[in-house]
């Protein structure tokens, strides 16, 4: 998959972003992509983390360790 690719099986997935459909992965090589998490998705991250394996814990850690030392920002995605 070419990371062009990424961004819009992304937001295939975040319009049902109350569901499971929603991913760890997904959401972390889109923040990645883009240096972006919004608000949406780290609550939506908070909020089912207790249903996650331990590759999607993990996932989730190194999200929060992005965040901690600036290399993804907290805001919103244009367009």
């Amino acid at each position: 998959m070419s990371p062009s690719t990424i961004p819009n099986a992304f937001r295939a997935s975040a319009k049902a972003s109350s569901s499971s459909d929603l991913c760890v992965g997904t959401l972390f090589l889109e923040a990645l992509l883009t240096g972006v998490i919004t608000p949406g998705e780290l609550q939506w991250v908070t909020s089912h983390q207790q249903q996650f394996n331990r590759v999607e814990e993990a996932t989730a850690i190194r999200l929060g360790r992005l965040l901690d030392t600036g290399r993804i920002q907290l805001g919103c995605r244009l367009g």
